[in-house]
């Protein structure tokens, strides 16, 4: 059973800037890990390899935490499959742009908030676009691009069991995904609008932007059998690792859709 939501991936190009950029949009590092162990099942989905990394997960109060990934070498430019909504404490940014006034209607109906701006960072090349909601701050909801609307709502409901939905309008149509729990930070609202323009297939996990998504599942063996079937995807196959003192047992699929998924299983490793 998926359990919930734990993290969204973003690659940065320096840890410590990273991490002292999103502490502007009120996030603390929980933990940091130097020389992480690269698991070799990754090799295929990145563009160049090595076998250690370094990670800092970040969290906010009330938003979705975020997963830095540092590599030792610059970013390849990638077309960014999914974009954040970031809550800011007072509204800010320039107006909206690469988005037409009835998809930025559907966005605010879709997450019942009014969109006030897009953020451009200085460590993060991806846009973050704004909002303000009273008592919250960090990222709050995901906007994502996808090739063919139709496959990527059975994706989220047949792999993770989101809710799904589909919004049209006189002139397009959007998707609506929920992931629901009773803890806000493993919930997650994704807003999804087509693009047959992308690439999806030729996205690696070492690209800029946010290239994975990680839940949490409390059987991985039962978990990842959506996976192998929906048709299979390219995955690194289970593996074991230790992560801040704990024992995990992870599993990443490459979707083909222009994003990673990652299964984690908690404190049940080699079971």
């Amino acid at each position: 059973m998926i359990l919930g939501f734990s993290h969204l991936t973003l690659r940065c190009a320096e840890l410590n800037a990273a991490i002292g950029e999103l502490g502007n949009f009120g996030y603390k590092s929980d933990f940091i890990q130097t020389n992480l162990q690269n698991p070799k099942g990754k090799q295929p989905f990145s563009t160049r390899w090595c076998d250690s990394m370094n990670m800092a997960l970040m969290r906010s109060p009330t938003g979705l935490p975020v997963e830095l990934v540092e590599y030792p070498w610059p970013a390849s430019p990638s077309p960014f499959f999914f974009e954040p909504i970031l809550s800011v404490e007072t509204p800010k940014g320039a107006p909206p742009s690469g988005i037409v006034l009835e998809e930025l209607a559907t966005l605010e109906t879709i997450f019942d908030f009014k969109i006030t701006g897009q953020l451009t960072s200085t460590r993060f090349p991806l846009p973050f676009w704004t909002t303000h909601i009273p008592g919250r701050i960090g990222i709050v909801g995901l906007i994502q691009k996808v090739t063919h609307l139709e496959t990527a709502l059975k994706f989220w409901k047949e792999c993770l069991g989101f809710k799904t939905a589909v919004i049209k309008s006189d002139t397009h149509s959007c998707g609506q995904v929920d992931l629901q729990s009773p803890l806000k930070s493993w919930a997650l609202k994704i807003a999804i609008f087509g693009d047959k323009s992308l690439d999806p297939r030729s996205v690696k996990m070492d690209e800029d932007g946010i290239t994975c998504l990680s839940f949490v599942s409390s059987s991985l063996n039962r978990d990842r059998i959506p996976f192998i079937k929906f048709p299979p995807f390219p995955t690194t196959q289970p593996f074991n690792i230790e992560i801040n003192k704990r024992a995990l047992n992870l599993e990443i699929f490459d979707t083909q859709m222009g994003f990673f998924i990652e299964l984690m299983e908690v404190g049940n490793v080699g079971k």
